[in-house]
């Protein structure tokens, strides 16, 4: 059986002991509760307590806002005590009334307005979750740093760069409702609030990202339109409008789910109702959903942007130049001798830094409409470039990127081994250092510039590719958010039943 991370034992006593402070501190603080009206200044007011079983600890004035405190002076037999409050409008002669409910819990715990409404503890409830998430963005951006460190260049760090940018939209989310409540007078969020919100945060992810989805994927289509009619219509040339198409429709279709169970003749408006629950949890989970996938590819862009940007140490000993496509005369295309000439350069820097020389790996096979290896016609532009046959090591059998690197790490192993990088074109360098890391050959690598359009779709190419290779780690994360959204909708139902 799989240990479970580090990290993921750590948040998991975290989170407990959190909670267990929080029950405790409820039970000992939770005694009392404050309501609050908007009431004129020096209007006259008046207070009705349903049995008698609540009593007034005090009465403060703040601006336009009457503050009352309450608390349990005797048993009942009702779970919920009508609290019914009359102000004298002054200029129209008249008299409000706000009615309340105040719910009375174990322990003698008193909740306002719903089940898990306000109480004397919820600025302890909101303290909680920002440490709890502020705990998980750590966690998180630990596990990302130590990752990072041992390899740029992993889906993993995907990932971890995904989590967070959610979490920390949670915590600005959060913090920004409170500081809103706060300023208008109506004190911090209940626990039903902080539920409310935390459970419908990736609605609000998806809904704040909408636009710029939207726009993208305009943009998106002309570069592939660019893209395909320079390069030929393909497939894989048309990834990135289909990708933009999908998460915007994603996020408008989630809007649509409330008028899907109408059309189905369910009846959905009724809060505490079976079907109002089904309606919000569905429309959670696809939310989920299509926010996973936008923060898996805002992580997939920055991964794969600062891959392309990394230079490698000046202390290896041979580097990789991964093939591609040559001419048919055995030239090189544009495209590969820009890889080429990344190398060279990167030999010419390590040499001014260090003094050290580095040994040519070009790496690639003859395809059927090749005239020769791309290995070997490399090695004849290292030649013209002036390159001693001795630093040459050519490689003429791989035909993808895999065997790129397996079968160049096997020549390199046989003549003694040593540090390698490897140099492609800057939106590849991110997919090669992951397929190296998955071969057991962790490399660095550089990345030769190429041109705009392409970079589009290379995105989604290794978005594609992030979601492929760790399909079972996306599964298990997506489970994860969905066992954790799960008990507050739960929790907000059995309120509303309440």
């Amino acid at each position: 059986m799989k240990k479970i991370p580090y990290s993921v034992r750590v948040m998991a006593v975290f989170t407990a002991a959190v909670i267990l402070l929080c029950l405790l501190c409820t039970v000992i603080f939770g005694r009392t509760v404050t309501l609050s009206y908007f009431c004129s200044p020096d209007t006259d007011y008046s207070f009705e307590i349903e049995d008698d079983v609540l009593e007034i600890v005090s009465v403060r004035r703040e601006g336009n806002r009457l503050y009352v405190k309450l608390r349990q002076v005797k048993a009942s037999s009702s779970s919920c005590i009508g609290v019914l409050c009359e102000h004298d409008q002054s200029e129209e002669d008249q008299m409000i009334n706000n009615f309340d409910v105040v719910y009375l819990h174990p322990f003698g715990v008193l909740t306002g307005g719903t089940y898990f409404g306000e109480c004397s503890c919820d600025p302890l409830y909101f303290a909680a979750e920002i440490l709890i998430f502020l705990a998980a963005f750590f966690l998180t951006a630990r596990a990302y740093r130590r990752s990072v460190r041992k390899d740029l260049c992993r889906y993993r760090n995907i990932i971890l760069l995904g989590m967070m940018i959610f979490l920390l939209f949670n915590i600005i989310v959060q913090i920004y409702l409170t500081v809103e409540n706060l300023a208008a007078g109506r004190g911090f969020m209940s626990l039903y609030n902080i539920f409310s919100t935390t459970a419908a945060l990736a609605r609000t992810f998806s809904l704040l990202v909408m636009p710029a989805a939207f726009i993208t994927s305009v943009l998106v289509t002309f570069s592939h339109i660019i893209l395909m009619r320079r390069e030929g219509v393909t497939w894989r040339n048309m990834l990135g409008t289909v990708l933009g198409l999908v998460i915007c429709a994603g996020t408008v279709f989630s809007m649509f789910i409330y008028g899907i169970f109408r059309v189905l003749g369910v009846d959905v408006n009724y809060a505490p109702s079976k079907w109002n629950l089904a309606e919000r949890i569905t429309e959670d989970i696809f939310s989920l959903f299509i926010t996973y996938l936008e923060c898996v590819l805002l992580g997939t862009i920055i991964s794969s942007l600062r891959a392309a940007r990394h230079v490698p140490a000046f202390d290896k000993d041979y580097i990789l130049i991964l093939g591609c496509q040559i001419r048919k005369d055995g030239g090189l295309t544009k495209l590969l001798q820009s890889r080429t000439d990344r190398a060279l350069e990167f030999a010419r820097m390590q040499k001014q830094a260090t003094g050290r020389d580095i040994t040519f790996v070009p790496s690639g096979g003859k395809g059927d409409d090749e005239v020769m290896a791309e290995g070997e016609a490399i090695a004849n532009y290292l030649r013209e470039q002036g390159i001693p046959g001795e630093r040459i090591l050519t490689e003429n059998k791989s035909v993808n990127t895999y065997e790129n690197i397996t079968l160049s790490q096997k020549l390199i192993e046989e003549k003694g081994g040593g540090k390698a990088a490897f140099s492609t074109t800057n939106y590849h360098v991110f997919r090669a250092g992951c397929i190296a890391d998955r071969a057991g050959f962790p490399m660095e690598g550089i990345g030769a510039k190429t041109k705009a359009y392409f970079w589009i779709n290379a995105f989604i190419r290794e978005f594609i590719a992030a979601l492929s290779s760790e399909k079972r780690t996306h599964l298990k994360m997506l489970l994860l958010l969905i066992l954790v959204i799960l008990p507050m909708e739960l929790l907000i139902h059995y309120s509303d039943c309440h």
